[in-house]
This record gives structure tokens, sequence and C-alpha cells, in this order.
């Protein structure tokens, strides 16, 4: 299937390093995979960090904060260059605009976890003793639920294959289900963790205490743009 109109015709076309069109020319959803891989190792980095900084180990926590704004550059990269060819006149078997909603979702997942680095290269931050579990089961799950998703878009490919065939369509259908009770589950934690760090606001530095609150957001905000990818991918399927 082609995908790209043949445009200026005459002309020689300019030489391009891009992956972009080669990945598209395997799957319309190729570059996306490609730049949820990104932002999924990102993600994975998060559970490292925290562990590091439990372990008040400084120069991993500065390792690992360069690696994550490397890996948060890569996909803005990619994001940039995907935005330019979704606008160009192709054949797609889904909207464009919903395309574009999907990047803009896992855009947001490592925009959550550069915010995460933002704060620790400002402020070196040791985790509450009664939070260090939970914070760590918190950034655990929300991965988890990056991954699902990370999973549930790699399964497009066969959609397409199979000509949006209905037992697949059902079982992208019940992924999203399970992506959405996945997603649920981490609001109840980074609820539960928020109560038990306010209830202990008399034993850290105020601006410490607003900082993991920060965190926690920033946190399960993975997840919760992680469903929101879902819930875009769930907009392929509506006439």
């Amino acid at each position: 299937m082609r995908l790209f109109n043949n445009e200026g015709k005459g002309h020689m076309p300019m030489q391009s390093t891009s992956p972009i069109p080669k990945l598209f020319g395997k799957s319309p959803f190729k570059p996306l995979q490609e730049h949820m891989r990104t932002v999924t190792q990102t993600v994975e980095l998060l559970p490292a960090i925290l562990k590091a900084l439990s372990n008040q180990d400084k120069p991993e926590v500065e390792k690992l904060v360069q690696e994550i704004i490397t890996l948060e550059n890569k996909a803005d990269d990619f994001k940039d260059e995907l935005r330019t060819y979704l606008h160009r006149k192709m054949f797609l078997p889904v909207d464009r605009r919903d395309l574009l909603q999907l990047l803009n979702a896992q855009e947001a997942i490592v925009d959550g976890v550069q915010d995460i680095a933002g704060i620790l290269q400002r402020r070196f931050l040791v985790p509450p003793e009664n939070l260090e579990q939970g914070l760590l089961d918190l950034a655990n799950r929300s991965l988890e639920v990056c991954l699902f998703a990370d999973k549930t878009i790699k399964e497009l490919d066969s959609l397409i294959e199979l000509g949006f065939e209905t037992q697949e369509l059902g079982k992208i259908l019940g992924m999203l289900g399970e992506l959405s009770e996945l997603e649920s589950a981490v609001d109840k934690m980074d609820l539960a963790l928020a109560q038990e760090l306010f209830a202990t606001t008399d034993q850290r530095d105020p601006v410490d205490t607003y900082l993991w609150y920060k965190i926690i957001e920033m946190t399960s905000s993975v997840a919760d743009n992680a469903k929101r990818a879902g819930d875009r991918m769930r907009m392929f399927f509506i006439p």
C-alpha cells in the first residue's frame, strides 16, 4: 500500500536521513510504536531513581537524571519529525487527528518523567521512610500501565494486517478495558500515598513535602496519560 502521494514531479527529491518514511512503509502505526518504545524506556528509569534516592546515592541520581533528559530529547525530536509527516497528504486507515492525539498522549507520559528529573536536578530529596515502599510501588505500577499501553499499541499492526477483523478488534478493545482498570488502581495508590504524606507534614521541610507531593502526582500522571493513549486508540474504531 502506498502511503504518500507523489508531488512535485520533475524535481529531484531531497535526501533524508529520517527513519520515519521507511517506518510508515511498514505500517502506519510503526512510527508511533517507535516513539512509545523510547517513552517506555524513560518510564523504566523511575523505579531506579527512587531506589537511588532511598540509598542517598547522589551520583547515581545525577546519572539517571541525565539519562532521562537524553531519552526525553530523543522522544521530542522524533515527535517533531512525526508530526511533520502526519500533516502531509497521506493515505491512512485511521483519522490522522486521532494519530496526532495518540502521539500527544505518549509525549505527555515522557514529559511527566522529565518534570520529576527537573525537580531532582535542582534539589536532592530523600524519601520519607514511611513512604519509601509506597513511592516505589507507585512507580512500578505506573510503569506496568505504560508497558501495557505499549503492548496494546503493538497489537495495532495485526489489526491492519487482518483488515480490522472482528476477533482482533475485540482483543484490542478488551486490552483497552484492562488498561483502564490498571490505571484506576494507580489512582487509588496515588490518593493513599498523598494522604500519608500530608499526615506527617510536621516531620519535614514544607518545601520537601510540596515537592514529594508533585513527584507523587507526576508519577501517577504516567499511568493517567498511558490510559489517555488507550482512549485515543479507542477512537480509531469509532465511525
